[in-house]
Parts: C-alpha cells; sequence; structure tokens
C-alpha cells in the first residue's frame, strides 16, 4: 500500500491529508472528512478497505485533528475550499465525498458550491438544523471543558453521543473507548472543540431549496440520539437524488457499532449495486431520482470492471472487521 501526505494551507491555517495510491483503478477518488473525534487515525481501516477499488484521501480539514485550530467566524463556505483545494492538490478531475456528523455540513456545502467536481456524496448522521436542547448542551460542555470539570464534560458529551438503551451489544466498549477520548484530549484539541461547537451554533440551517443534484446516500444508528433518524430523512426527502437507510443496533456513533455494515453500505452505493440486500440496514428509502429508478436499482448490477471484490469476500471483511 503506497500512501503520501500532504500539508496544505488556507488564508495561513495549516491543513493535512492522506492520498492511499491505487494507480490500477479509474474509480474517483474516495474522499472521507475527518469530524470531531474522528481524525485520520480513525479512518484507517475504512481507508484499507476501500483503497481496494479505488484512490483513497483522509482529510483533517482546517480544526480537525492534526490541522491547526480554526476560529468559529470561519464557516461553511471556507471549509468547502479547502475541500476543494485538495481534490485540485491531487489533480482529481472529481471524488466521492464520505463525512460523518460534524463534517457533514462541510460536504453539503461542497456539493452546492462545487457539484461538478462530485461524483457521489454519502452523509453519515446529518441533519437540518441543530435542535435546541442540544445547543444548550453543546454551550455546557464548553463552558465544563474551559473550567476543567472533565469527569461533567464527558458525562454530558457521552448522553448526547451514545444511547443508553438498546445496544447491549457493543455500547460499554463503545463508551469506554469514548471516554479515553476525552480524557485524552490536548489542548490544542480542546481549542478544536471549543472553536468546532461554537461554528456549529453559529451556522445557518441547511439550505433544502437548492440541494446539489447529486447521487446521496444518508444514514445513521437507529437509535442516534443527536442526529436522529428522523431529521437525517427529513433532509435525504428533500434532496433531488437520495436514498436513506438506518444502521441497526447503532447510535451516533455508527462506525464503532457496525462497521463492517458501514463499509458495505458506502461501497455498494459508491459502486451503484443494489442496496436493499445491504445486511444490517432497515429497509431502504428512495427520494428525488433515486425514488423514480428505485425498480431499476433493485437488480444487482456488476461489479466495477476494475474487479472490485464482492462483499462475500472474506478478506474484503476482515479489514474492516
Amino acid at each position: 500500500m503506497h500512501t503520501r501526505d500532504l500539508e496544505l494551507r488556507l488564508d495561513g491555517f495549516r491543513y493535512f491529508c492522506r492520498l492511499y495510491l491505487n494507480p490500477e483503478s479509474d474509480l474517483d477518488p474516495i474522499v472521507f472528512v475527518s469530524a470531531a473525534f474522528q481524525s485520520m487515525p480513525a479512518w484507517t481501516k475504512l481507508a484499507t478497505h476501500f483503497n481496494r477499488i479505488a484512490p483513497v484521501i483522509l482529510v483533517d480539514p482546517p480544526g480537525v485533528g492534526s490541522s491547526d485550530p480554526l476560529p468559529a467566524r470561519y464557516g461553511a463556505d471556507f471549509l468547502a475550499t479547502a475541500l476543494l483545494k485538495v481534490v485540485e492538490a491531487v489533480d482529481a478531475r472529481a471524488v466521492n465525498v464520505v463525512a460523518p456528523s460534524y463534517s457533514s455540513f462541510v460536504a453539503y456545502r461542497f456539493a452546492q458550491l462545487h457539484p461538478g467536481r462530485l461524483t457521489r456524496l454519502v452523509l453519515a448522521g446529518t441533519m437540518k438544523e441543530l435542535p435546541s436542547r442540544y445547543v444548550r448542551l453543546f454551550e455546557s460542555s464548553v463552558e465544563l471543558l474551559r473550567r476543567g470539570r472533565i469527569d461533567a464534560f464527558e458525562g454530558l458529551v457521552l448522553r448526547a453521543l451514545t444511547c443508553r438503551e438498546h445496544l447491549a451489544e457493543k455500547g460499554p466498549l463503545v463508551k469506554r473507548i469514548m471516554r479515553s477520548t476525552l480524557r485524552s484530549l490536548s489542548p490544542t484539541a480542546r481549542k478544536q472543540y471549543e472553536q468546532n461547537i461554537r461554528r456549529l451554533l453559529l451556522l445557518r440551517p441547511l439550505d433544502l431549496a437548492t440541494a446539489p443534484r447529486v447521487p446521496t446516500l444518508i444514514f445513521t444508528g437507529e437509535h442516534d440520539n443527536i442526529t436522529r433518524p428522523r431529521h437525517c430523512r427529513e433532509v435525504a426527502a428533500a434532496l433531488p437524488d437520495a436514498v436513506y437507510t438506518t444502521i441497526r443496533r447503532a447510535d451516533h456513533l455508527v462506525h464503532l457499532h457496525q462497521l463492517p455494515t458501514v463499509a458495505d453500505l458506502i461501497e455498494s452505493f459508491l459502486l451503484g449495486r443494489t442496496l436493499e440486500d445491504v445486511p444490517g440496514c432497515t429497509p431502504m428509502e428512495f427520494f428525488g431520482r433515486s425514488g423514480e429508478t428505485a425498480a431499476t436499482d433493485r437488480i444487482p448490477r456488476p461489479d466495477h470492471p476494475v474487479g472490485a471484490p464482492r462483499r462475500s469476500d472474506p478478506a474484503m471483511r476482515s479489514a474492516v472487521a
């Protein structure tokens, strides 16, 4: 596996990306945009998995992961430009973008501003706007972090991101992972968290009236407390070409609960395969153009000519287990 790291700058802010090369593939690169508590290292398993079929680009945008903290006044347009610079830096005609949670508003704005540079879009855990109850919760989390009340900060964030009921299988393990992450935040990561939360609170609701005409997959965990399924579905239903589902036995941290299902779903969508037989998902809903062609999509399509591994390939599934 051949990788190449790039350092980029926008308005003086440094940010980083990692390119997993695949010269044998003619698929457009797959870009994973980092989010809160999910920087480039967290994408490694998915990068390894998807690099079998396409070039993969991991991006820590300004304000996330290894990149410089970004003041809250820099909004969605600035971060969409940062993503465009990545696409230009790797000389890609167009890309597929996968963005969870916090980064979903960045990817959505990128799709609005630069639809010609986007092949397909995947949004995991997104919504039109932050509900008022979470405005208060996240304001409190910032204050607790600034005052050094880590136990209270941890409890508040875990209450927002995890589901106490229904997830006996991996719930305790996921909470242990998140507790470790929250307790080990560096001074830089704390600054990033504060500014990113303030940015979220300043954001306008997603403009669904001018939704991008790009094939889009939207999903979240069926027990997501924060970007609740009905809110994710609201966004999907407003798009001109979208598919929506939820992943069983998962909350907002769906990648920690059901990573093989996440990988299976995203790969099937990006390769144009039928989605309705992806195990671990609730029934698919098709909107706009996807709804009009749903009957065709129910017919399994042949794999991409580069010979992408099928879901039944044990080696492929072990890569994300």
